[in-house]
């Protein structure tokens, strides 16, 4: 049976980056177009002058903890994810402003996702401790800086900038109720919650190839593997739209 799938954007410009990810919205629309014809939702605080690009907008609200330091556009992981049981049976695709397709095979994380359930690529931060020493709720976390005495270091660490979701898929569900519940209730870093959810609910997301999101952290390791095709790039990286230019 052929699934519906859709695409998730989000652009929450929020009150201190005025105009920041709103100014993409139609770069990154025009990228997912040369791959795919799914329709594509856009979840804004800002919805003004979109209406022409995309298939659906949903105006939502800044954010959630007002006065939290993940209000307005550092709740996107959430929305993004809660919207994936809104649309219940619907295969999803969350893909950022700043991420670019370079290549078809990208579009098979469809067809994972109604496998799993639920797939991300997997970040590299992790390796270099970088979860547990950048922004700007990293501080107070549980896990020790360049240790590995905590399960988040012996967890794989997630990119949330492109993910392929089905709630309804296997066990799917829970995992998504669980990231959505936590984030409601102790407000993170988005990788940071992908790996709680799982360690919570038992449920870990299909691990994605590194190429289907190409970051500053593996990007050496992409272009210098003759076998390796990046599939999509994480531009919002400077250098790593610079490395792979040509491509672009």
């Amino acid at each position: 049976m052929i699934q519906e799938r859709m695409i998730l954007l989000t652009a929450f410009d929020g009150e201190d980056k005025p105009g920041r990810w709103c100014s993409l919205i139609d770069q990154a629309v025009q990228n997912i177009r040369k791959y795919m014809d799914h329709p594509i939702v856009l979840m804004t605080d800002n919805p003004g002058p979109y209406m022409g690009s995309i298939d659906y907008i949903t105006h939502t609200v800044k954010g959630i903890c007002k006065g939290h330091e993940r209000h307005c556009y550092r709740s996107s992981n959430y929305w993004r994810v809660k919207h994936c049981l809104l649309g219940y049976g619907i295969t999803w695709l969350y893909i950022d402003l700043d991420i670019r397709i370079i290549h078809p095979a990208f579009v098979k994380g469809f067809d994972l996702a109604e496998r799993f359930g639920f797939c991300m690529p997997p970040s590299p931060r992790a390796f270099a401790c970088i979860e547990n020493t950048k922004g700007v709720d990293a501080i107070g976390r549980q896990d020790k800086q360049a240790e590995f005495d905590s399960i988040y270091s012996h967890a794989t660490s997630y990119i949330t900038g492109v993910m392929f979701m089905n709630a309804a898929v296997g066990n799917a569900k829970s995992y998504i109720e669980t990231y959505v519940g936590l984030f409601e209730t102790e407000p993170q870093r988005g990788p940071s919650i992908a790996i709680k959810a799982a360690i919570n609910s038992g449920f870990a997301p299909y691990v994605l190839p590194p190429q289907w999101c190409v970051t500053y952290h593996n990007m050496d390791m992409i272009a210098n593997n003759r076998y390796a095709k990046a599939l999509a790039l994480h531009i919002g990286d400077e250098a790593v739209a610079e490395k792979f230019k040509d491509l672009l």
